[in-house]
């Protein structure tokens, strides 16, 4: 009895336990790599709106966690074990989509705000096609990382024909 107990003592690690009492004990590396690849996929597409001004800087902070998630020997094992989770970086992408679909949520047309000293007017796109562009970008990320992470899950069993029937 004691024996067993020591074993479980020593082949005990510390683990994050997600869910309910009936789950099994799990990581939380493969949650904070596909956080990371959203924030990868957000600050590239927010790099490349804003390539004038603080673009450049965005994107190397987008390397930046590129290389945390390959360099972090917990988080590039969930990788290899979930590649899939590359596939989350395309919901990052309407990150974007929903910035522009904000600021112009006045619009379609001129839009004029004013205050004591001035009037100030800009025209507006309609934030319709961004907002839905960003809800596509986000949804399809999830579906078609659901989808692959499905796909690379199903096991198939391979019997080889008999030699003597």
């Amino acid at each position: 009895m004691r024996r067993e107990s020591c074993r479980r003592a020593a082949a005990w690690s510390p683990r994050i336990r997600i869910g309910g009492a009936g789950m099994a004990h799990r990581t939380a590396a493969p949650v904070v790599v596909g956080i990371g690849w959203i924030c990868v996929g957000a600050l590239v597409s927010l790099g490349f709106l804003s390539i004038l001004t603080i673009g450049a800087l965005l994107l190397v902070l987008a390397g930046v966690c590129m290389a945390v998630i390959f360099l972090v020997p917990a988080l590039r094992a969930a990788q290899l074990r979930a590649a899939w989770l590359t596939l989350l970086s395309i919901s990052g992408l309407s990150a974007g989509a929903f910035l522009l679909a904000w600021l112009n949520r006045d619009g379609p047309g001129s839009v004029c705000h004013t205050s004591l000293q001035e009037t100030s007017c800009a025209d507006e796109w309609s934030p319709w096609p961004l907002g839905i562009s960003g809800v596509v970008l986000l949804a399809g990320g999830i579906a078609l990382t659901w989808y692959v992470r499905r796909a690379f899950s199903v096991r198939v069993e391979v019997r080889s024909p008999r030699l003597h029937p």
